[in-house]
Formats: structure tokens, C-alpha cells, sequence
């Protein structure tokens, strides 16, 4: 709880009394006070101090759980006001009482600021427990960076806190911007009881964001010339890199947090290293971080190495971004290394000095001199050579067979799920709340060992634990009741799934596919087709009407929330139907979400993911372009336009960059291959198949593997994850339909896969 990267609302709490009433809490504060006014300790950043007590703290919240739901069944705590209202028990960073609510106290202790009028806060750039980074700006105009640090956070048990390392970090930026490229120390001071660090703005792009901007790993036609371009830049930056290092080094010091967002480089490409918090000598190894994505444990017999081992994995991620993943399994370091050179004619020369920077025995790696030079012969060698891509010969058998062996080590994966805590299973927290439903509950699970002939009576019992609990889920139908009915048909239960199904819905503030109407009116049409009861049929028109007269509650873009969502639903009314309008509808409603499909300068097609902006694309289902693909493959399908066809094939050729971040179903390469073979079955273009057998190859390089057991990351990488949305079951899913050719896609689609029964 004192830690940096702890919650911010949190932070510091260490007892919580929950008194009867108001008489009681104003004498158990008074009580209090007397005992403990003269401890020290972190002020909690979501209460308010009682008077000059710095360990004694109150606000107004819940003493029990009073719990709503949201279309997803995510928690929303609930407080009532003074007129015995419920509104939501905000739990923020800052004392925020519930609205109407006098204050019990009077007395309040002062947090008067101190510090001179010298500064003025234009924005925050990130948070944590121990304080902000702010973009500011002095008294003659310019722009400062201003770091913070609060008493008793960040506490090591030597007694150093955050605030002493951040006055070691003013002495640091001091000294060494003397003598290389990092940002001058202007000012620190102390302002109420927090602590201030002032230091040089760098105008510049982090090297995380020029590798995404620049780098060619992303881009959908290969160039030799520009990979080239590149990677001449990349050694330059890290021959800067490295003589930075060399300096703090030489002075005792290492830096101890090397990162891609630790690296800042200008317009003209000076770089610059712009966090010392972690700079240590070797006499304060008690103090050094632990373990990230870029960084060993750092010992006194690694001391300077460290600092080597973290050049390595930076540079590279230069080359492809995957380090998250080694956290998960370290072995992933030399696959990657393996399939960068097997796919491209990069010098030799760069894979060898990666191999040193990170070797294990740290007497091997070479000195920052050393590194110098190499990256120069690099550089010297890049000039004269053509990069080209190793032409991969493998026969699409083969690439099918290799997907085929995965199946059964994966499912041996999914099967170790019950071994795991909640958290560990699914791709979010909030899911423990809603266990049951198919994209990240129990249900996808066990609808995914179904698909392959592998229920077992642990799946069957999980089965029954859904139909008897799912009374308790939301109606939609990827989070709630109407998927669950949906899939538990498809698995033979469809008494048992009739009474699950929401049916009588048919009016909502959320139109949406993935948690609201036109889900569930989608379902309604899936068991029209299914039993012919004609109420389904008439319970789907009217939600369907609804939706056309309401469309002004859809603000969202894409297939999750937006009108290409809902213009699935439109486009199978219509075929039920043979109503026009849907059909009209829909295709308005699809093109007014490809008016957000932007050409990236990689040479994608990506959908914005915000209507009021283009800052923020995607290739994926869930929320990206391959969701708007399917759907638009469908709607070729039933109109015969050759201008969707194309469109088709503009949006799906563009998507077929291997390099994408995660192997998962929603927000990965599953999904993209997942729209690929829906080109493939719909556009009538073989080409689609094997590509979509290549990116699967793609998902199972991310495999964790134990022996015959493989599991996968979610798509942040930073945890095994098992689900539909993000885990293993989702991408097992895609690989048993294009593997095995089948032409239902699961994700809900109906593509007129069963005849209607006409009563």
C-alpha cells in the first residue's frame, strides 16, 4: 500500500472503522486524535485529514456493498444522498463527498500551498501513488517538466522514501546534464507537505512512439530501402543511447530503468534519457527497482551490466515490440531473435550483438565502447546491403498441419484453467462478476471444447452451473443471457435456453450488437430460424423498428457498438423479412461507419474507434476494421454489389500484416484471420485461406509452452489468459472453424446456416 504503482485511491489506507452513526464517529475521531496526532504517514489522497492528525483521515462512502450493474455486468457501487436517492459511491483520488451532503466537520486542516507563484500546471501527463508528472510552464513562458513526490510513498525499508529519491534525482539531473543528454535540473521545491522536481522540457517523441511511427515491421507492403532507412536511425539512436550510459557509468552510476518510454528523441534525432529516479550507485543496491519489461534483477555482481541486458532487449524491441511476453516466458527472447532473421536478410552482425547485450553470463556482454563500435560497423554494413524477405516455401499443407498439432497441446491449456484464480482465467476483473457469459465467462469455454468433441463431465457440470446461474447475468448478447441462450441451443440444451433467452426486450438506451438490443434481436432471429415460433420473429421487427426510430442513441463506432454492429442485425431482419427497409437501412447504417475507415501510413485501412477522432485505429473485430470486413462480406453476399466486393478486398488486403500485438480473438490476429476466412467463404477468393493459415501460425508463436501443455497471453500480453475475447479458447475457436472449413462463423453470425421451420 506504500508502493509507487499501488492504486492511487488506496494508497496509505491501513485500518478502516466503520462507526453506527454520526454521534459515534465525532467521538471515535476524537479518541483517535489524542492517540495518534503525532505519527507520521502518507496523506490519503481519497479522504480528508482530521485536523493536523497525519495519520488520521475520514470520507463518506458505503459500509456494505450496494450494487448495480451495467449492460456488461460490471460493478457500479451505490451510496444514497441526503435525499435518500442511490447514486454511484465514486471512489477517487480526491475527497469527494456525495453531492447535498453537509459536512459533519467543521474543522479543517489546512493544505495551504507554499511554493512560489513561478509555475503554472498546463496538464498532467500520468499519475501514481507517488504523485504526478506535469507539463508546466515557468515565469518567462517556457515549457518545464514537474515531477512530484508525497511523504511515505515509495518507502524502502532502509528508511529512504520517494521524496528523498526524488531530491537524489534534482542532484542527479544536476550533475550529469553537465556532462551528457539528459534533462537540466531547474528547480525543486517543497510545496504544502509534497515535493517538486522542476527539470527541462524535451520537445521529442518518446522511442516507443517513433518505433510506431517509423518502424516498417507494420507496414503492409515490405521495403527494403525503408527497413534500411530505419534501422541506420536505430543505430544511431542507440550509439547516443549507449554514450549516455557510458557517462553515468563512468561516475559509478547506472540507470536502472531503461525503457522505451525513458528515451526521448528530438525533431533532429539528439537523444536524451529524461528519468534518473532510478539511477543508483553501487553502495545503494537496496534500492534498486525490480524487474520490468526492459530490466534484470540488478545485484552487485551484475551492477554495470544491467544496464547492457537492458540495450539489448530495447533494441530489440526496435525491431518488433514483444517484451511484455518474455515476462511470461523468457524463452520467447530467442524465438523471436530466430523468426526475425529467418524472415529477414538483416546483417548477421545485428542478431550476434543482441545475443551479447543479453547474454546470461554477464562477464560476456560487451562494454559500452564495444557496443559503440558494433552498432557503427552495423551501420557501415547497412549502407551496402539490400534488405529483402526470406521467401517462406513452406506448402500450405504443411502451414495447416503445423496448426493442427497445436490443437491438442492448447486444449491441454484451457484444460489447466481450473488450477487458476478468477483473475488469472479471464481477460478482466470486472468478469468475476459476471462468470457465465460467452466472450469472457465460463460459457466460452466450455462452447469451445464442445466445438471440438472434448466436454468433458467438469464442462458438463460448468454447463449446469450456467443455465441454473445465468439468471443473474445482463440481457446482451456477447455479455449476457441472449449469447448464452444462444450457444447453450447450439450445444443441444435448447429447453434449457429458451427460458434463458430475454426474448421479450425490445426496448434500451444501448442498440448495440455486443450488449443490447440489436444483440438481443439478433438472438430473437437465431431462434426464429431454430424452432419457427413466429413471436421470435415479431419480437426482432419491433426492436428493429426501434432501433431505426432511436439511432441517435448509437454515438459509438464499429462492430461492438456502433451502427456496423447493428447493421448485421438489419441485414438478417431483412433476409427473415424481405422487408426493404431493413435492408436500405442497414447499408446506410454500414457506410456511415466506413466514413471512419482511415488509410494508415503503414498502408492499412483502420477504423477510428472514436467518431470525433482519427487518433486511435484499429485492424481488429472487436472494434476495428476486420469487424466492419464481416460484416460487409455478408452484405455482398445477399446484394451482389460489386463495389462492396472491392471494398472488401481493399479492407482485407490491407490486413495482412503478421506483426500485429497479441494472438487474441477481439483485439488480435484470430480475429483478423477470422475475417479473412469470412473473405475467403464469401468473396470466393482462395488466396484468403492460406492467409488466414498464416496469421493463425502467428498466434501460436505467442504459446507459452510445458511440455504438452500450451497456453496464451491476453492481448496486453502481461498474463495467460483463457477466454473467448482475449484468451486461448477464442483463438482455438478460429483455428477448429478454419481448419476444419466450417462455414458458420461462431461469433453469432447466422449466414443462413439452418432452414426456418414454417408452422
Amino acid at each position: 500500500m506504500y508502493k509507487k504503482n499501488f492504486s492511487r485511491v488506496g494508497a496509505g489506507k491501513f485500518i478502516t472503522i466503520y462507526p453506527n452513526n454520526e454521534e459515534q464517529f465525532i467521538e471515535l475521531l476524537e479518541i483517535l486524535y489524542f492517540k495518534l496526532k503525532d505519527f507520521e504517514g502518507p496523506y490519503v489522497l481519497s479522504d480528508r485529514r482530521y485536523k493536523d492528525c497525519a495519520v488520521l483521515y475520514y470520507r463518506y462512502g458505503g459500509f456494505k456493498e450496494i450494487i448495480r450493474y451495467d449492460d456488461e455486468r460490471k460493478k457500479e457501487y451505490l451510496i444514497l444522498d441526503s435525499d435518500n436517492e442511490y447514486i454511484i459511491d465514486n471512489r477517487l483520488a480526491y475527497y469527494s463527498p456525495p453531492k447535498g451532503q453537509d459536512e459533519i466537520i467543521s474543522y479543517k486542516a489546512s493544505n495551504e500551498q507554499e511554493s512560489p507563484n513561478d509555475y503554472v500546471f498546463k496538464k498532467a501527463l500520468k499519475f501514481s501513488s507517488l504523485g504526478g508528472v506535469y507539463l508546466a510552464e515557468d515565469i518567462n513562458g517556457e515549457n518545464v517538466i514537474i515531477k512530484e513526490a508525497r511523504p511515505y510513498i515509495n518507502y524502502f525499508p532502509n528508511g529512504i522514501m520517494g521524496t528523498d529519491r526524488l531530491k537524489s534525482e534534482y542532484n542527479l539531473l544536476s550533475f550529469f546534464s553537465k556532462h551528457t543528454n539528459v534533462p537540466k535540473a531547474l528547480d525543486f521545491y517543497k510545496q504544502w507537505e509534497h515535493y517538486f522536481l522542476v527539470e527541462e522540457f524535451i520537445d521529442g517523441k518518446t522511442l516507443y512512439n517513433f518505433y510506431m511511427d517509423e518502424t516498417p515491421i507494420l507496414d503492409v507492403d515490405f521495403n527494403g530501402k525503408k527497413w534500411n532507412e530505419y534501422l541506420i536511425k536505430i543505430c544511431d539512436i542507440f550509439i547516443q543511447i549507449t554514450d549516455i550510459l557510458e557517462c553515468i557509468h563512468d561516475y559509478g552510476y547506472i540507470y536502472g530503468d531503461l525503457s522505451p518510454n525513458n528515451v526521448m528523441i528530438t525533431e533532429d534525432h539528439k537523444v536524451y534519457l529524461i528519468d534518473l529516479e532510478s539511477s543508483i550507485n553501487i553502495n545503494e543496491i537496496n534500492l534498486a527497482s525490480q524487474t520490468f519489461e526492459y530490466t534484470e534483477e540488478i545485484t552487485s555482481n551484475n551492477f554495470f551490466q544491467s544496464d547492457i541486458y537492458s540495450i539489448g532487449l530495447l533494441l530489440l524491441s526496435c525491431l518488433i515490440n514483444r517484451n511484455r511476453l518474455y515476462l511470461l516466458d523468457e524463452s520467447k527472447i530467442e524465438d523471436v531473435i530466430q523468426q526475425l532473421f529467418s524472415n529477414y536478410t538483416f546483417p548477421i552482425e545485428l542478431k550476434e550483438l543482441i545475443y551479447s547485450l543479453i547474454d546470461a553470463d554477464h562477464a560476456n556482454r560487451p562494454s559500452t565502447k564495444e557496443i559503440k563500435e558494433n552498432l557503427s560497423e552495423i551501420k557501415e554494413i547497412l549502407n551496402e546491403l539490400e534488405i529483402n524477405v526470406i521467401e517462406n516455401n513452406t506448402s500450405l499443407k504443411k502451414k495447416i498441419d503445423e496448426v493442427k498439432y497445436s490443437v491438442k497441446p492448447l486444449l491441454n491449456g484451457i484444460n489447466s484453467y481450473r488450477e487458476k484464480s478468477l483473475s488469472d482465467v479471464y481477460s478482466t476483473s470486472d468478469i468475476i462478476d459476471n462468470l457465465y457469459n460467452f466472450s469472457n465467462g465460463l460459457l466460452g469455454i466450455a462452447y469451445t471444447k464442445f466445438k471440438m468433441n472434448e466436454v468433458s463431465s467438469n464442462d458438463m457440470q460448468d454447463i449446469e452451473t450456467v443455465i441454473s446461474e445465468s439468471k443473474y447475468c445482463p440481457e446482451g448478447l456477447y455479455t449476457g443471457r441472449s449469447g448464452i441462450a444462444w450457444k447453450l441451443s447450439e450445444m443441444g440444451f435448447l429447453k434449457d435456453a429458451e427460458k434463458i433467452f430475454p426474448s421479450t426486450v425490445t426496448e434500451s438506451s444501448n442498440l448495440s450488437l455486443y450488449s443490447g438490443l440489436a444483440g438481443i434481436g439478433l438472438a430473437n432471429i437465431y431462434f426464429y430460424n431454430k424452432t419457427g415460433k413466429r413471436h421470435y420473429k415479431k419480437n426482432s421487427i419491433k426492436i428493429a423498428d426501434y432501433i431505426i426510430r432511436n439511432i441517435d442513441l448509437c454515438s459509438d463506432i464499429g462492430f461492438k457498438k456502433g451502427r456496423a454492429g447493428i447493421s448485421l442485425f438489419l441485414l438478417e431482419i431483412y433476409k427473415v423479412t424481405n422487408y426493404e427497409k431493413y435492408l436500405y437501412m442497414g447499408e446506410f447504417f454500414l457506410e456511415y461507419d466506413m466514413e471512419y475507415i482511415y488509410h494508415h501510413k503503414s498502408g492499412a485501412l483502420l477504423l477510428s474507434t472514436e467518431a470525433d477522432s482519427n487518433d486511435f485505429l484499429s485492424p481488429y473485430f472487436i472494434d476495428g476494421s476486420a469487424g466492419i470486413l464481416t460484416v460487409l462480406a455478408r452484405y455482398y453476399k445477399v446484394t451482389g454489389k460489386e463495389d462492396y466486393k472491392e471494398q472488401c478486398r481493399r479492407i482485407a488486403d490491407t490486413l495482412l500484416i503478421k506483426h500485429h500485438t497479441s494472438p487474441s480473438l477481439f483485439r488480435g490476429l484470430a480475429g483478423i484471420a477470422n475475417a479473412l476466412y469470412d473473405c475467403y467463404l464469401f468473396l470466393n477468393e482462395a488466396s484468403y485461406y492460406e492467409e488466414s493459415v498464416n496469421l493463425l501460425r502467428e498466434c501460436l508463436r505467442y504459446a507459452v509452452k510445458n511440455n504438452n501443455k500450451w497456453e496464451l497471453p491476453n492481448r496486453t500480453l502481461n498474463y495467460l489468459c483463457f477466454d473467448i475475447a482475449e484468451g486461448s479458447a477464442g483463438v482455438l475457436l478460429i483455428i477448429d472453424r478454419i481448419i476444419n472449413n466450417r462455414k458458420i462463423n461462431p461469433l453469432f453470425f447466422i449466414d443462413n446456416t439452418e432452414e426456418r421451420i414454417v408452422l
